[in-house]
């Protein structure tokens, strides 16, 4: 796994609903949402979490790609879009811009 190997904690969610469930009961630096997943999609799971007040970064890990996609992700309170599938160093950047990752990884 290449956040694992950048030394990141990873916790993988089954569906959305699940990913809410947990982000509700625990703190996470960084939410990666994926646009299609199953009972609760991540537009929708995002939506929720913002409007419980969560404020941790959620960005779209997606390859939903289109304009209309991303509109959607930033109406549900998503704070960056990365498009699947992706380059290392794109990851990278991201993670830069929300993260503060050791440098050694």
């Amino acid at each position: 796994r290449l956040l694992e190997e950048l030394g990141l904690t990873v916790v993988t969610a089954n569906n959305g609903a699940e990913a809410v469930e947990w982000a509700q009961q625990d703190h996470f630096d960084l939410i990666l949402m994926d646009m299609q997943m199953p009972v609760m999609d991540g537009i929708e799971a995002t939506r929720v979490l913002r409007e419980g007040g969560y404020e941790a970064p959620v960005v779209a890990l997606t390859a939903n790609v289109m304009k209309k996609h991303r509109d959607a992700f930033e109406a549900a309170g998503c704070d960056g879009f990365l498009a699947k599938p992706f380059e290392k160093h794109e990851l990278e950047g991201m993670l830069s811009e929300y993260l503060r990752v050791d440098e050694k990884g």
